[in-house]
């Protein structure tokens, strides 16, 4: 899509096609904002709705350096291109470390969120509580069986004590 006579909601819808469900919502809400702001500023500046669009540019590619940006391999991987002499081609790599495979130009690093992290934190949270009553049941069993004789046991040392 060219930016030639782009008009503002243009604008805003293709950048939003571009960016959906390339971005988290909170990046994706975060962009959407900023440059719906942004030209709404520009234009009571002065400039003209064209004008602001031909300086902001096409919106494909701003999305582009946004997914990029947004992305968590970004810091933590890079892509080289070196020239092979044999074949006379450049020879894309992507190096990562550690996060995730690089396929199709896409990250694959796995996050909980959502249900799953949801089940996962009641699953601990439920296992934790089941030590705990466990714990709780053992000591007050001990307390049932051996609370006669503690008690018996504190009312001679008082009683020593006294004398």
């Amino acid at each position: 899509m060219q930016n030639d006579n782009m008009t503002k909601q243009e604008f805003l819808y293709a950048l939003k096609r571009a960016l959906s469900g390339e971005v988290s919502p909170e990046v994706f809400n975060e962009n959407m904002n900023f440059y719906e702001e942004y030209i709404s500023t520009e234009i009571q500046k002065g400039q003209s709705e064209e004008e602001v669009m031909e300086k902001l540019g096409d919106p494909r590619l701003i999305a582009k350096t946004i997914i990029e940006t947004s992305s968590p391999m970004a810091k933590s991987s890079y892509a080289e291109a070196d020239y092979d002499s044999d074949t006379g081609r450049e020879n894309n790599r992507t190096y990562s470390y550690g996060f995730g495979k690089e396929k199709n130009g896409r990250n694959n690093m796995h996050i909980f969120s959502g249900w799953k992290a949801a089940l996962i934190l009641f699953t601990i949270l439920a296992v934790i509580i089941l030590f705990l009553v466990l714990i709780f049941k053992a000591i007050g069993a001990l307390f049932y069986f051996f609370g006669p004789v503690f008690m018996i046991v504190v009312l001679i040392l008082l009683l020593r004590l006294k004398d």
